[in-house]
Order: structure tokens, then sequence, then C-alpha cells
């Protein structure tokens, strides 16, 4: 079991992502991945993005918290999101600036930011 030093850095790791040095066996892992939080989730993804028509988009929408749910609303045609995963995929069809709002929940609540898109 993680000592209580272990357990502090597990929880500051963010979203899914944890550091490989603090992880030290698959029940370290088991409770990072469930650990508690007590803060709504931070959006942490960058304000804007450039996308080519017609090109292919993978893109994971980052966020502190143990974020548990994604969406999106406002993104450009051809463009979708996983709502569990928080990755946007796709292509985007038309050139224009769009402008997507970003949610992300967690067990204590949610975050919104806007995302500016610009096709070209």
């Amino acid at each position: 079991m993680p000592t209580d030093l272990t357990r502090r850095r597990l929880l500051q790791a963010t979203g899914a992502t944890i550091a490989a040095g603090y992880v030290t066996s698959q029940a370290d892992a088991a409770y990072a991945a469930t650990a508690p939080t007590n803060a709504p989730p931070t959006i942490t993804t960058l304000d804007t993005a450039d996308l080519i028509a017609g090109a292919s988009v993978v893109q994971t929408i980052s966020a502190t918290g143990f974020p548990s749910g994604f969406a999106v609303q406002g993104l450009p045609a051809g463009l979708v999101v996983d709502r569990t995963t928080g990755v946007i995929t796709g292509a985007p069809t038309s050139p224009g600036t769009y402008t997507a709002t970003l949610s992300v929940a967690n067990a204590v609540g949610t975050a919104t930011k806007d995302l500016i898109l610009t096709v070209h």
C-alpha cells in the first residue's frame, strides 16, 4: 500500500496522467485511478487551436481533478468528442472561426472554458 507521501503525490497527478516515478505497483496505480477529489476540475487545454479543413484532428481535452465526463458544444462540422475520454477526433469540413465550449465534470462539480478553433 502506498505511503502518505506517495498518496499525496498520486493525488497531485492530473486526470489519468500519473508520474511513473510515483506509481510503484498495480495497487498504487489502482489507488491513483480511484483517488478522491474535493475540488471541481480545472480545464488546462489551451485557449486557441489552428486546424486545416479536411485534415485529421486528434486532440485531448486536458483537465485536473480526476475528470469523469466531457462535453463540447459548438465544434465545427466533422469533429466529435468522446464523452468518456475527452478526445476530439475527425476532420473539420469548413474554414472559419468557431467558439467551442468545453465542459469537464468530476464528482464535485463542472468546469467550462471556451476554445477558439480557427479552421484554415
